[in-house]
């Protein structure tokens, strides 16, 4: 019994001790101490998300579909009068802001060019203007796409370069490319005139045809 009690009041004092110094345990600023983790998910950056731009576009250059989501894509290649050596062709494609149409072409007169979309698809005699007056369901007078009033199948000028190559690329507003359809650019034809559209007159002072393309479904 004397024995456990030497042994008690041994014991005793140096649990005291280490009560009274608490800091011999590692202290905070320890480097042995070991220390909260932060969490990386706060200096995670968030995942990047597409955003749509005005206009129905988003980033790649990919354009919104139409209303119904149904996707729409028509083609078209030019022929030329007799004796031009024009080639090229256009590719169309209906978006929610209308219908969106890029026009290439080779071998062509150097200048600006009056383009315009024709009620009629038949391109077998251009210069006789086999496919018929302007497109323009609305009764609208000739202009400039940029004008308050204009056809529908107006679509501007196509600038070729001292290489014989030009582009054009247009969305025209309000046009679908629904088979049957009133406002349809299906069954029509491209159009490509030897002088520039000044957006004045019936049909901008643009002067004779020199190619036409039919609009197919694609």
């Amino acid at each position: 019994m004397q024995l456990k009690l030497c042994l008690l009041n041994g014991v005793l004092p140096l649990a005291l001790i280490a009560c009274d110094n608490p800091e011999s345990a590692t202290s905070p600023g320890d480097p042995d101490r070991a220390q909260p983790m932060e969490s990386t998910r706060a200096l995670r950056p968030p995942p990047s998300v597409p955003v749509a731009k005005p206009g129905g576009s988003v980033p790649g250059g990919a354009s919104a579909a139409p209303p119904d989501g149904k996707e729409r894509e028509a083609e078209a290649e030019f022929t030329s009068v007799p004796k031009m050596k024009l080639t090229g062709d256009a590719e169309l494609s209906e978006t929610a802001d209308g219908v969106r149409i890029q026009i290439e072409v080779e071998d062509a007169p150097k200048g600006k060019k009056a383009v315009h979309i024709h009620e009629k698809d038949d391109c077998s005699d251009i210069a006789g203007k086999s496919m018929g007056a302007h497109f323009d369901p609305d009764g609208k007078k000739h202009g400039l796409p940029s004008a308050a009033e204009h056809h529908l199948g107006d679509l501007g000028n196509l600038t070729v370069d001292d290489e014989g190559d030009g582009t054009l690329t247009i969305v025209v507003a309000k046009a679908n490319l629904k088979a049957g359809d009133a406002r349809s650019f299906l069954g029509k034809a491209i159009v490509i005139h030897e002088g520039e559209d000044h957006g004045d007159g019936e049909s901008g002072n643009a002067g004779s045809p020199i190619a036409c393309a039919p609009i197919k479904a694609d």
